[in-house]
């Protein structure tokens, strides 16, 4: 199956990896997508290590233009699927 229409979408959320000393170091965004006929997906948003903080915030700025594109992609479907009733 082809079909990889969205069925919801979560907004992005920060995602974070322990490293030494219980210090956390924030490694990009999550967006969780459902889709109808393929299940949950996780799409990550990576930051670099080392990097400004311009850099984490254009990589947010990426997570949350997907999220919209998505989601209106899922309002669309819903519309489609309501139609069809």
């Amino acid at each position: 199956m082809f079909d990889w229409t969205p069925a919801a979408v979560k907004a992005p959320r920060p995602y974070y990896k322990n490293v030494k000393h219980g210090q956390r170091v924030l490694c990009g965004y999550v967006v969780e997508v459902q889709y109808l006929y393929h299940g949950v997906r996780l799409i990550l948003f990576t930051v670099e290590r080392h990097t400004s903080l311009a850099n984490k915030q254009q990589v947010l700025l990426d997570a949350v233009h997907f999220y919209r594109g998505v989601k209106q992609a899922v309002i669309v479907a819903r519309k489609k699927q309501k139609q069809k009733r």
